[in-house]
Order: structure tokens, then C-alpha cells, then sequence
């Protein structure tokens, strides 16, 4: 029987270092698109997500027609829609792999919440999901989500809590927990958990060392320990859970069950009854 082949996929918020751990991973031989969305002023050293099933994710989530950080309507996986851009996805990933060998990766942040959609693609091609959760602080992701983006500050805490409430429900809880701040402080068990995660291995059986020193910068740690808590208690319940739960969640159902919660406190507060959303705590 051939074991399935791995496929890695990089979820969380954005702002979240979910590019650095493509970058890194890149560099230790995860294959990836071929078209590539160019870096940018926001991401010099490029964003490493398939232009083409950006495009995919973003007009599927369009169509939907579901505010940026509220839950997707119960039914949105059988709608026409969704069942085409499944299709759509399937023969575009087909292509991908056909082109190369070994662990494939694939990065965006709306995979968090349209994972789901992809259980179907990776059983008729036989590939075994490896899932890596991205996490940094909300602090530090509200911080740049507002200085490139324009967002509000609440607004940026309710997209950080919707990634990762999404990422952890659509995944079961069965993810590998990257914080961005342990690249700064503690790299090298990192990148090992990563390559032990992924089924990557270095050619040469060398030390990951030289390539985490070309790619981690001490100028990205933008540490958001010197800025305001959070306003939202949601999101400080649960980044104070995923502090716990790392790198591997060793309470999968209480993780689950405050992701749970917070996707309920979502779904209130895109109907505007913030208050409701806020209760509980």
C-alpha cells in the first residue's frame, strides 16, 4: 500500500508569520506553487500563496457574500458555488503536484476558514494533510493589520479571533502550533519540530542552523509585549489558551470547545450585539 503523500498547509491570521514558516520550510525543500504571489512592501520577502487558488479562495468568498471576520452560512459547502470552486481546486492542485515530488505546501490565510472545503480534494488524491497553525500576538497582528491594511483595532482582533477559532475547529485541533516569537528565541527546536511535522529532511542530514539564519531577521520581531491587552476578551482567552497548547494541543476537546465559543461570540457580534458577544467571560 503507498502511504499518502504529505501536503502542508500553513493557516492562521494573517500578519501571523504564516510567510516566514512558508519561507523557512521552502528552504528546507517544501515544494511549492509555481506562481507566486510577488512580494511587496508589506512582505518583502514574498508571501509564498499560489496566486491561482488565492483567486479561487477570494471570489468563493465573495460570492458567499459573508462579512470578513463572521462564521460561513451552515450550508455554504453544498452550494453550487463551493462545489465548483472544490472542483476547481482539485484539478489545479492535480496540476501542481504533477510537476514536482515529495511534500507540497500551501499557504493562505483564508485556508483557516475554507479548510473544509478541501477534505474532498485531498481523498481523491490521496494526500495526507499536515497542518501547521501560525500564531503570533494579537497585539503585534492588530498593530500591522491596521498600519498596512487600515483596519480598526476591533476590527483586527475579531479577524485574528476568526482565523484562529476557524483554524482549530476546521482541523480538528490536529495542527502543529508555530508562535512567531519562539523563531526569535528558541529557532532551531522549532525548525526541528517543523521538519519532524512535515516529513521534510535535509539532503545532506545537515543542521537547519544556516538556513533559519538567512531567513529570521531580528528586525521582523515586532514584539507587541510593550502595547495594550486586547479588548476583546476572546481573543485573550483564547491566544492565553494557544500559549498553553503548544507546540502539539495536549486538550484538544477544551481547545475546541472555547473555539467553539468563539465562533459563537463571532457570529453575535457580526449581528452587532456586541454585548452578547462579550458575555460569558
Amino acid at each position: 500500500m503507498v502511504a499518502p503523500r504529505p501536503i502542508v498547509l500553513i493557516i492562521g491570521s494573517g500578519r501571523s508569520g504564516t510567510s516566514l514558516t512558508m519561507q523557512v520550510l521552502a528552504a528546507l525543500g517544501l515544494r511549492t506553487g509555481v506562481d507566486l504571489i510577488p512580494a511587496d512592501a508589506s512582505n518583502p520577502r514574498g508571501f509564498y500563496e499560489d496566486r491561482a487558488i488565492v483567486r479561487l479562495h477570494a471570489d468563493l468568498l465573495r460570492a458567499l457574500g459573508t462579512p470578513l471576520y463572521a462564521p460561513l452560512p451552515a450550508d455554504w459547502l453544498h452550494t453550487p458555488v463551493a462545489r465548483a470552486t472544490c472542483d476547481a481546486l482539485g484539478r489545479l492542485l492535480c496540476q501542481r503536484l504533477a510537476q514536482t515530488e515529495g511534500p507540497y505546501g500551501i499557504k493562505d490565510p483564508r485556508l483557516s476558514t475554507l479548510y473544509p472545503l478541501w477534505h474532498d480534494v485531498f481523498d481523491r488524491l490521496g494526500l495526507q494533510p499536515r497542518v501547521i497553525l501560525a500564531v503570533r500576538d494579537p497585539r503585534s497582528v492588530v498593530a500591522s493589520l491596521r498600519r498596512h491594511y487600515g483596519f480598526s483595532a476591533d476590527q483586527a482582533e475579531w479577524l485574528w479571533l476568526a482565523r484562529n477559532s476557524d483554524a482549530l475547529l476546521n482541523s480538528g485541533g490536529r495542527c502543529l502550533v508555530v508562535h512567531y516569537e519562539r523563531w526569535f528565541d528558541q529557532p532551531l527546536p522549532l525548525a526541528q519540530a517543523l521538519l519532524r511535522h512535515t516529513g521534510l529532511a535535509l539532503s545532506d542530514g545537515s543542521d537547519p542552523s544556516a538556513v533559519i539564519a538567512d531567513r529570521v531577521c531580528a528586525g521582523l520581531d515586532r514584539s507587541g509585549n510593550g502595547m495594550p491587552l486586547p479588548r476583546n476578551p476572546w481573543v485573550r482567552r483564547l491566544y492565553g489558551a494557544l500559549q498553553t497548547h503548544s507546540p502539539a494541543p495536549h486538550d484538544v476537546g477544551e481547545l475546541l470547545s472555547l473555539a467553539g465559543d468563539c465562533r459563537t461570540a463571532l457570529a453575535r457580534a457580526t449581528r452587532g450585539d456586541l454585548r452578547s458577544a462579550h458575555a460569558g467571560l
